[in-house]
């Protein structure tokens, strides 16, 4: 027998194909789809906004020494960029380039800080889908000093590092975010190998 409305026969899993759309983030309609379980099939949020050309990083490397004990890597929102930043992870590592001093166990300091001022010297930034022309809207800066208010902490000793976020650290324009690092104590050999990677992923504001 034919129907001519769904509302003439119930529908059945076993013999009836119903399908849920959605709109996608580039504004076509698709598929919604669930797992075997029938558990709704998502995808990390830094790996959608990757596939719309919006994940960025930045790394920088330096070495602190007794004239220079701290390093601050910054990312700035400017206040006319039209984007939020989200900030997903932030990861690293350190070691000792003093050779005469293999087995000292110095700790090291990893601030992530809020609203520090962007340094003097530029960084470059990365935009992670390889096949996207997309600019971040955001600046990238590294300088020699302490500032800004503490949000999170971690000390480490000679090894490596990470803080993931997953875009929990909301940065909108105006603000900016930072990574400090400062040996634990006072700097007892005559240098410390340091580098860091940021990730992050911007919205329009508004969106």
């Amino acid at each position: 027998m034919t129907f001519e409305f769904c509302a003439q026969r119930p529908l059945s899993c076993e013999t009836d194909s119903v399908r849920i759309c959605g709109q996608g983030i580039d504004g076509s309609t698709r598929t919604v789809r669930t797992d075997v379980n029938n558990v709704l099939a998502t995808i990390p949020s830094a790996s959608t906004q990757s596939q719309m050309g919006r994940l960025f990083s930045s790394s920088f490397i330096t070495t602190l020494t007794e004239g220079n004990p701290n390093a601050q890597m910054v990312i700035d929102n400017p206040s006319d960029s039209g984007r939020i930043m989200y900030i997903d992870s932030v990861f690293g590592g350190n070691r000792i380039t003093d050779i005469s001093a293999p087995n000292n166990r110095l700790p090291i300091e990893i601030f992530i800080l809020q609203d520090p001022t962007p340094g003097p010297n530029s960084l470059d930034t990365r935009n992670l889908n390889y096949g996207s022309t997309e600019i971040s809207a955001m600046t990238s800066t590294f300088a020699f000093f302490a500032g800004g208010t503490f949000v999170a902490e971690k000390a480490v000793v000679l090894g490596s590092f990470d803080f993931n976020f997953e875009g929990a650290i909301i940065v909108p324009p105006g603000h900016s975010f930072g990574v400090q690092f400062s040996p634990g104590g006072s700097l007892t050999v005559s240098s410390i190998r340091v580098l860091v990677t940021v990730i992050w992923y911007e919205l329009d504001v508004g969106v």
